[in-house]
């Protein structure tokens, strides 16, 4: 991406992993160390001509890299609690939901159709990689923007890096910050959790290496 965005020449992307939507998104942030810089209006674009996809190659990876890219997109969860939790508490405007019809829509659909893609001894195949670019890019064009629903999965994750000067693998750190959200507005945690887990998304601290220690970090952080 730096390279087509400095020369000023097309772009193609051959993905080994389907773990974010960095995938196909055209976005270059600008970071310093483990910091991100300034807001995505900031940032330069520089959009792929063409994504090519080797199934044999990303299959190599394990396949929690891979199901961490619906990490990244069931982690809008968060921004529905905290809406939820605002309207409960009488802060802002009431919910309406037909504003979050469309990514509730979204959600719904990953978590009853992902889990078909499985082969019989529920292991991904062709079809889940491609399920999971699809809901990528989807998710993006299904997104909702709203003042009382800000996102803190990835203001979470963004704070964790930052006082832990260290990365993790950035679908399952949003999946586990959006459980934190929606157990913090008290916005029924163990339904994302139930899809995480029927998506076969890693978001536990545990399972993603955040040790409790670092965890404790962030919070206060």
């Amino acid at each position: 991406k730096y390279v087509a965005l400095k020369k000023q020449i097309p772009l193609i992307l051959v993905p080994t992993i389907v773990s974010s939507g960095a995938i196909i998104h055209g976005m270059f942030a600008k970071w310093s160390g483990s910091k991100i810089v300034g807001g995505t209006k900031d940032m330069p674009w520089v959009d792929a001509d063409h994504v090519l996809v080797d199934y044999g190659v990303v299959h190599k990876a394990p396949y929690y890299l891979n199901t961490s890219g619906l990490g990244d997109v069931l982690c809008g969860y968060a921004s529905l609690s905290e809406w939820r939790y605002k309207s409960k508490n009488g802060i802002g405007p009431a919910y309406d939901p037909d504003e979050t019809k469309l990514v509730t829509q979204h959600h719904n659909k990953i978590v009853t159709q992902f889990p078909e893609t499985f082969d019989s001894k529920g292991m991904l195949t062709d079809e889940s990689i491609k399920f999971i670019m699809t809901a990528v890019q989807d998710r993006d064009s299904n997104r909702f923007r709203h003042s009382s629903a800000p996102g803190s999965d990835h203001t979470f994750w963004m704070a964790a890096e930052e006082v832990n000067k260290k990365g993790w693998i950035h679908g399952g750190f949003v999946a586990l910050s959006a459980v934190i959200v929606a157990w913090h507005c008290d916005q029924n945690p163990e339904t994302l959790i139930g899809w995480l887990d029927k998506c076969k998304v890693r978001f536990r601290p545990s399972e993603i290496a955040v040790s409790r220690i670092e965890l404790q970090c962030a919070l206060e952080f």
